[in-house]
C-alpha cells in the first residue's frame, strides 16, 4: 500500500448541520449529515493542525446524533507512513462503543492536513463568513485555519 491522494468536499451547510465526502485515490466516502453539536468544524480545523504537527495519533468525532463517525490518523513511528481510518458508530457520544471501519487508507500528514485546509477556505469562498456564520449557528473557525496554514508553511519549510 502506498499512499493516495486525499480530497475533501463540505457541502450542505445549514440549520447547524452539514455533511462531507472524503476522496482518497479513487475511492470516496460521504458523511452524511452531522452536526454542530460538538463544533465539528472547529474540531476538523484542529485535527488538521494536529496532523500538520506531526502528531502521533489524533481523532474526531462526527455527531450525526445519534450516530456518527469516528477519523482516525495514525503515524508509523518507524518511518514516513500515515494511516487515515474512518468508522461509522452507531452512537456518536460512545466513540468506543459499536463502530465499523468504513475507510482505511495510507496517506501523506502534510496532504491530508492540506486537504483539510482546502476544504474550509473553499467552504468560506462559498458561503462567506456571515452566512457560514448563520447556517452553522457557530462562529467560522478563521484563528484555527491561520494556525494550520502556519503549521503547514512551517513543515513545508
Amino acid at each position: 500500500m502506498s499512499a493516495v491522494p486525499i480530497s475533501l468536499e463540505i457541502d450542505g451547510v445549514r440549520h447547524g448541520w452539514a455533511s462531507m465526502s472524503l476522496r482518497a485515490g479513487d475511492e470516496t466516502y460521504r458523511m452524511q449529515g452531522f452536526s454542530y453539536t460538538t463544533d465539528a468544524f472547529d474540531d476538523f480545523v484542529r485535527f488538521g493542525v494536529n496532523v500538520a504537527l506531526h502528531s502521533w495519533h489524533s481523532e474526531i468525532v462526527f455527531d450525526g446524533e445519534p450516530a456518527g463517525w469516528l477519523w482516525t490518523f495514525e503515524a508509523d513511528n518507524a518511518g514516513p507512513r500515515s494511516w487515515l481510518s474512518v468508522y461509522e458508530m452507531a452512537d456518536a457520544s460512545h466513540p468506543d462503543g459499536e463502530r465499523q471501519k468504513v475507510l482505511w487508507v495510507e496517506v501523506q500528514a502534510d496532504q491530508l492536513a492540506q486537504a483539510v485546509l482546502d476544504a474550509m477556505k473553499r467552504l468560506k469562498d462559498s458561503l462567506g463568513v456571515q452566512e457560514f456564520e448563520k447556517a452553522w449557528m457557530q462562529p467560522f473557525p478563521a484563528r484555527g485555519l491561520t494556525a494550520l496554514a502556519a503549521a503547514l508553511e512551517d513543515s513545508n519549510a
